[in-house]
């Protein structure tokens, strides 16, 4: 398979979407209770400021919430410390 070259950002990000969010979708629907968690996402690309405010440098970026405090980060497609993220904020809340 030949080496595809990407030539914008947004198809780097179209890429990374293709690869995280579904599984994204997957831990969503695994762990759907609306009274305890809410999954969302934010495209900086779009929102610029909230990308500032929160410092968000990197693509993929999660972050985890309680009472309005970050309790937790990962940035990167790492998709094993995303689950393990879900799995202890769903416990936490």
């Amino acid at each position: 398979m030949p080496v595809k070259e990407i030539q914008s950002m947004a198809e780097f990000e179209n890429l990374i979407n293709n690869v995280v969010s579904p599984h994204f979708e997957t831990l969503s629907d695994r762990h759907h209770n609306p009274e305890r968690v809410e999954f969302c996402r934010v495209d900086i690309g779009e929102l610029l400021d909230i990308a500032n405010e929160f410092q968000i440098r990197a693509l993929p970026t999660f972050h985890a919430y309680k009472n309005g405090e970050r309790i937790e980060a990962i940035v990167g497609a790492n998709l094993t410390s995303l689950e393990a993220v879900i799995q202890n904020s769903v416990a936490r809340a």
